[in-house]
């Protein structure tokens, strides 16, 4: 093998992830080189709103995060993480961040959730960008070489099984790197492989937020060198809008919008046929998309997909419809303070009655209408069919009304390698590939419900553990 480049560690994936495992190598004076397949690295990191846990009751974090994963995450993986990500605001600090809390656990009716508390880096932007800059700033300051427009396409295993390095590819083809001690993948879920969706997601359509480089390389590559996978079913998955020319989608706002202007309450979700199916409120963020997968037995179908939010005047008024400081988009486009560019564009149907628009996007006039007048019936006597909150229940009345095509979308995908609570990844009968680890979305350890800066808390706990580990690897 000729080798272009060698270092101790090679890190697939310059992300949250990859940044904290480098840095965490380095630290332990291992010589890192970081193989990155866009030309600035930030993942999903740098899209998302950038908070990240930081365990502080540990015994009812384990409880609560047990709880989530349904069985589906072995308890000495989940103890490690809380264990871990309890460190991860000391760490940051250590290192010269500022922080700030955020909030607590995202399902506050889960067992032990008062023990969950998040945080977030100050900074300029949105969340996930100021913690980005950070780590990116730690790894340029240790002078860590970064090969940027490189893809990573096949990890290499010597006769013995243990991986000694990586193929990666740049404008000039195909070069070796290799490394001496071990090979960390970091580089993120799969939202934009539709062929992964297809196989491994119901309802066959999930559109993204993040970044597009998400492809799904990382589960192909440990793949082919034996490595089991789990958690491919599981996601983080809000509402969100697509439309041509974009190639990821616009996360959906009304529901977290609506606190700060009451009016704003006066919207409904439908189904493609006009009928509505839930309380709008009640959802929690990342667990949307469950609510709009289902299958109907009988007609064959996803109903709810896709399914339409119906509004009207006061909510136009409101303000955005989406949110457009995360997700890939936020730098490429910016939304209309009051939506009329955007209905201009026909992104927003409009019409002056809820018949009209029925007939304007193509679903039943008389089943839309039947769903927007008992809502608003419900909304007069304050008791919903739903069970929504009384104090949202504001009539959808006030023309013109407008509707908009919604998505389950994909905030993060969580599958890929399985891993062990040493970062390893681990083959088909639980035995560590000898020199591989992985961190991050890539084979994320949350399997069942998702608690907000869950991976961003495993971009940063498993960073170090995965970083830590490979670094003490003995040198070939």
């Amino acid at each position: 093998m000729l080798w272009a480049e060698e270092s101790d560690i090679v890190v697939v994936g310059f992300g949250a992830a990859g940044a904290t495992a480098a840095i965490t190598a380095h630290d332990m004076d291992a010589s890192v080189i970081m193989l990155e397949k866009t030309q600035t690295g930030g993942g999903n990191t740098a899209a998302s709103a950038g908070a990240f846990v930081c365990a502080e009751d540990l015994s009812g974090a384990i409880e609560h995060i047990s709880a989530l994963s349904s069985g589906s995450t072995p308890r000495d993986i989940i103890e490690r993480y809380v264990h871990e990500s309890s460190r991860n605001v000391e760490w940051l600090k250590s290192l010269g961040a500022n922080i700030e809390s955020r909030g607590g656990a995202s399902l506050p009716q889960v067992t032990s959730s008062s023990a969950i508390k998040t945080y977030r880096v100050q900074g300029h932007g949105n969340g996930g960008e100021t913690l980005w800059e950070f780590l990116k700033q730690q790894v340029q300051k240790r002078h860590i070489s970064v090969l940027v427009k490189t893809p990573a396409r096949e990890l290499i295993q010597d006769d013995r099984g243990k991986i000694i390095g990586i193929i990666g590819e740049n404008a000039k083809g195909r070069i070796a790197v290799r490394a001496r001690r071990a090979v960390i993948l970091a580089c993120g879920g799969f939202e934009y492989d539709d062929e992964l969706k297809k196989s491994y997601l119901p309802g066959g359509t999930f559109y993204a937020f993040g970044d597009p480089a998400n492809t799904g390389d990382g589960i192909r590559m440990s793949q082919k060198v034996g490595a089991d996978i789990w958690h491919m079913n599981a996601v983080a998955g809000p509402l969100g809008h697509k439309f041509n020319g974009f190639e990821a989608a616009f996360p959906a706002n009304l529901a977290r919008q609506s606190a700060s202007d009451p009016f704003a309450y006066a919207f409904i979700y439908v189904d493609k046929e006009g009928s509505r199916f839930v309380d709008e409120l009640s959802l929690e963020n990342h667990l949307m998309w469950s609510a709009f997968v289902y299958f109907d037995p009988e007609k064959l179908e996803f109903p709810r997909i896709p399914s339409y939010i119906i509004f009207d005047e006061s909510v136009r008024q409101a303000g955005p419809v989406v949110r457009d400081y995360v997700g890939n988009n936020r730098h490429i486009y910016s939304w209309s303070k009051d939506n009329t560019v955007e209905i201009s564009k026909s992104w927003i149907e409009s019409a002056p009655s809820i018949v009209e628009l029925a007939q304007k996007i193509g679903i039943d006039r008389e089943l839309l209408t039947k769903s927007v007048e008992d809502y608003n019936v419900g909304c007069h006597q304050k008791n919903d069919f739903f069970g929504r909150d009384a104090r949202s229940l504001v009539a959808i009345e006030k023309p013109p009304f407008y509707a908009i095509s919604t998505y389950p979308c994909l905030l993060n995908t969580q599958g890929g390698p399985r891993r062990n609570a040493d970062s390893q990844i681990l083959d088909p009968f639980g035995k560590p590939i000898p020199g591989l680890y992985g961190a991050g979305e890539l084979g994320s350890i949350w399997g069942s419900m998702y608690q907000a800066g869950g991976n961003l808390g495993e971009c940063l706990a498993f960073g170090r553990i995965a970083g830590k580990n490979a670094a003490q690897e003995q040198t070939i």
